[in-house]
């Protein structure tokens, strides 16, 4: 295994479909969903007659997408993650059917659950027919769990 570094979203997607084709696609990397529309090579000067700036936003690709969409090189299982403030599993679901994801990991990253700078998390693993609640963890045992998860689906497509 590789570890590619990148600095921007359109450098991750262009590893991502560099690493086609794969057997298991885990999309745990939380990549803006926007980019400055006109990025500036220079410093952008103070306005001094407004003090205000207006940023004009577009969308960056969609990486997960893209990828559990590909029509020759889809990977056999597709997992994506949902970091939600609110309505976890409805937005996870919805999510898990907009992406054409195999599973997807939901978790309220709201501040008061100190996801971003805490050492556990509580995930709901969303699939197509079911949606299974994992208590509060260590991040590592998360994702053991997930690593048995994974390894479990591939025993019973091979069965």
């Amino acid at each position: 295994m590789a570890v590619i570094h990148v600095e921007t979203a359109f450098g991750m997607m262009e590893a991502c479909k560099e690493s086609l084709p794969a057997d298991i696609a885990v999309f745990a990397a939380a990549v803006s969903d926007w980019k400055i529309k006109n990025f500036a090579d220079n410093k952008i000067k103070k306005n001094h007659n407004s003090g205000t700036l207006k940023l004009e936003l577009s969308e960056n690709e969609d990486i997960l997408a893209f990828i559990s969409s590909h029509p020759t090189n889809r990977p056999e299982i597709v997992i994506g993650f949902a970091a939600e403030t609110e309505n976890i599993i409805e937005n996870g679901k919805e999510k898990l059917a907009r992406k054409k994801c195999d599973l997807l990991l939901a978790n309220d990253v709201s501040p008061k659950q100190n996801v971003f700078n805490g050492e556990e998390n509580q995930i709901y693993c969303i699939s197509h027919d079911k949606i299974d609640q994992w208590e509060r963890m260590g991040k590592d045992k998360l994702a053991d769990r997930l690593t048995i998860k994974i390894t479990n689906i591939l025993e019973k497509e091979k069965a």
